[in-house]
Formats: C-alpha cells, sequence, structure tokens
C-alpha cells in the first residue's frame, strides 16, 4: 500500500494505533521474568575487578606497601556492597577491660555505635559491641599467612568470651563473623582444606574463621555440603573445614557462588546483628579498667607490705 502524500509532497504520517490500558496492565501484572543469573553476574563483575586489582597491585614491590594497596582495593569494591548503616574500616578492636585485638585489615562495624575508644596515629580503636565482623585481606595465601589469620581471627573472637564457658562463649564468639579473603594462593582448595584442618585446635573451634575464600579457587567453610547454606543453619563448627564444590568459582566468570555466599553472609549476619544488639555502656570502658587498677594497685600495697613485715628482724623484748 503506498502512503498518502500531503499536499507538500511529505508522506503522512500514519495514526497511531492506541494501545488497550487494561490488556497492558493485565499483562503486566501477571508476567513474572525470572533471572536465576541476576547476582551472579554482578557478581562476576565484582571478581573481574579483584582480578584486576590483584594486577595493578603486581607492580608495587615493597611487601607492606603492596598489602595496603591490596586491602585498600578490596575495600573500595567492598564498600559498594555493604548497606549505608555498616561501616568498613581498618583498626583494632577493644574490649571493656582494654584489652584490644590484633590490628585486623578489615573490621565491619555498626556505623551508629562505632565510635573510636583511642584515636592512635596509627589505626584507631572501636568498641567490642560495635564490630559485627572482620576481612582479612590477603594478597597471596600461603601457610604462614593462613596461621596469622587464624591466630588474627583469635584475638578478636576471645575478647567476647571472657569469663565465659561452654555453649554461653560459643554464643559470644559467633556474633563476629571472620572471612579470610586472599586474591591469590600457590596451593590447590584441598591444600588449604588440610591445611586449615591441621593447625585447628579441636576446643577452640569457636574461636577460629567462619570462611576462606580464594580468587580463582573457592569456598572453604565449616561442615556439610549436603546441607543448604544459610547462616542461621550453616555449618556445624565443631566438624573440620570442608572445600564446597559446588561453590567454587568457575574460569568464565559466570559462576560467582562462592564470593556471592562469603560476602553475603556477613552482610545478613551484620542484619542480625543489628535487630539484636543492645546499647553499649560507653562508661563501662572507663570504670571497669580503672577498677582494675584499683584492685591491682591495692594487691601490690599488701604484697609489698607482707613482704616489709616479714623481712623485720625478730627483736626479743627487754627484761
Amino acid at each position: 500500500m503506498t502512503p498518502r502524500k500531503s499536499a507538500g509532497g511529505k508522506s503522512a504520517k500514519q495514526p497511531r494505533k492506541r494501545t488497550d490500558f487494561a490488556t497492558k496492565l493485565r499483562n503486566e501484572c501477571g508476567f513474572w521474568p525470572f533471572d536465576p543469573t541476576l547476582l551472579e553476574r554482578w557478581y562476576a563483575e565484582l571478581i573481574k575487578g579483584l582480578r584486576s586489582a590483584r594486577q595493578r597491585c603486581r607492580t608495587i614491590k615493597h611487601p607492606r606497601s603492596h598489602g595496603d594497596a591490596i586491602e585498600q582495593e578490596v575495600l573500595a569494591l567492598l564498600s559498594s556492597i555493604f548497606p549505608p548503616g555498616i561501616l568498613l574500616r581498618r583498626g583494632f578492636a577493644v574490649s571493656r577491660l582494654s584489652t584490644p585485638s590484633r590490628e585486623q585489615d578489615v573490621l565491619v562495624l555498626d556505623s551508629h555505635r562505632a565510635i573510636s575508644i583511642v584515636n592512635s596515629k596509627s589505626e584507631p580503636y572501636f568498641p567490642l559491641e560495635s564490630v559485627f565482623g572482620s576481612f582479612e585481606i590477603k594478597a597471596s595465601l600461603t601457610s604462614r599467612d593462613l596461621r596469622s589469620s587464624f591466630i588474627n581471627c583469635a584475638s578478636l573472637k576471645k575478647l567476647s568470651t571472657f569469663f565465659k564457658e561452654g555453649d554461653e562463649a560459643i554464643k559470644e564468639a559467633d556474633a563476629i563473623n571472620y572471612c579470610v579473603l586472599a586474591l591469590d594462593s600457590a596451593y590447590s582448595l584441598e591444600d588449604i582444606v588440610a591445611m586449615a584442618n591441621k593447625i585447628s585446635i579441636s576446643n577452640l573451634f569457636h574461636l577460629l574463621p567462619d570462611s576462606i575464600w580464594i580468587l580463582g579457587k573457592g569456598l572453604v567453610l565449616k561442615g556439610d555440603e549436603s546441607r543448604f547454606l544459610q547462616l542461621r543453619s550453616k555449618q556445624d563448627k565443631r566438624t573440620r573445614y570442608k572445600s564446597f564444590r559446588t561453590l567454587n568459582v568457575q574460569e568464565d566468570d559466570q559462576i560467582a557462588h562462592s564470593l556471592l555466599w562469603a560476602i553475603l553472609s556477613m552482610v545478613q549476619h551484620c542484619e542480625d546483628r543489628r535487630m539484636a544488639t543492645l546499647p553499649i555502656d560507653f562508661l563501662s570502658y572507663l570504670s571497669y579498667p580503672f577498677s582494675m587498677k584499683q584492685m591491682t594497685d591495692k594487691a601490690v600495697a599488701d604484697h609489698e607490705a607482707d613482704k616489709a613485715l616479714s623481712e623485720q628482724p625478730d627483736t626479743e623484748p627487754e627484761v
């Protein structure tokens, strides 16, 4: 059919067909698109970003500078995932008894409660109750790095178990989630599992890392592969570490389940903790150490007095 021309010689526009609004609305309400790879594709981009960060930092030769550069790159990527109420900072955790943890690469903090108790020249100290978790960042995971991560984790988790035993201590330690993120390793995933189980101490299982993720390798957890991996019902920490084959990162970068689980489990942990937190007694951070110092000073003074009394020569009374 030849379009009708207007008086000026140009083709006249055909009238636009009016769409039935009710039909469009019904179609939209009945349309349920399902895309199971949406999050995987997004996390695949994150994996590419981590690989790029690893490549950029390889040009830095100084070990300390190289480690700091890796941490900054990973911190920038993690910050794009966590909600605004979560603060990610390098620093220390400190208990009410003024017991500090070892320095943590990335503390996961409640931003509304994470005031810096002490601002040192190097890194800040945050109250233990504001700490939800920690990421240990490794450029390349070696056996020495793995042992260091276990010690750093124990130094943090132990703070909440002071004067607590049994199930109560386990529950308190579980309030802090600990994840080791490594951008490379010369070891296979099974080698890392074997090393982690070898250095684990059975009666200290609640003070060990919750997860270990290695770029290009996969995820290491404690638990049973047959169980559905949710934080509320995840691994029994009394069991040995295992590699989760179904969660391994593949070369095509399209299956990023392992990183997805490692990070989102930390996010979920933060949300669960925020719902259950009690107000922080900030004054106790002053009163507890002060009371402990008073008791220590008194004990030292009493000991010195007893020592001085025992060293006095015995004198017989004059007749």
